[in-house]
């Protein structure tokens, strides 16, 4: 059984309204000002919305507590990895970027903090 007429119009003027906030947002943004700055436009989060990304120079690397990191010191969350216990012993990667999304644990004196989930 297909979609119903009206389900499948309202569909297509979400995606419209999408699309047109997206272009909205990216005309906004200051492409060469974030390039200048060694960042990218990427399209990140839940609908897709462009942003500046800049990468840390730190990324990836072992880490105890955010102070070791340019941004966080964090865990991902929802990987195939068995997720630590909050105040748990635990080694995290610092951040990639300046605007991650999903769900992490902040790495705080080597304990897994409370976790959050962005988008």
């Amino acid at each position: 059984m297909g979609l119903c007429a009206s389900c499948s119009s309202r569909w297509e003027r979400f995606a419209r309204s999408l699309e047109e906030h997206r272009k909205q947002q990216l005309a906004q943004l200051d492409v060469e000002g974030c390039e200048a700055g060694g960042g990218a436009i990427e399209y990140r989060g839940m609908f897709g919305a462009p942003m500046c990304v800049t990468p840390y120079p730190d990324a990836g690397t072992v880490c105890r507590d955010s102070a070791e990191c340019v941004g966080l010191c964090m865990v991902l969350l929802g990987g195939a990895e068995v997720e630590p216990e909050i105040g748990g012993d635990v080694e995290g990667r610092c951040e990639a970027d300046d605007r991650t999304f999903g769900c992490y644990m902040e790495v705080l004196g080597g304990k897994a903090q409370r976790g959050i989930c962005v988008d």
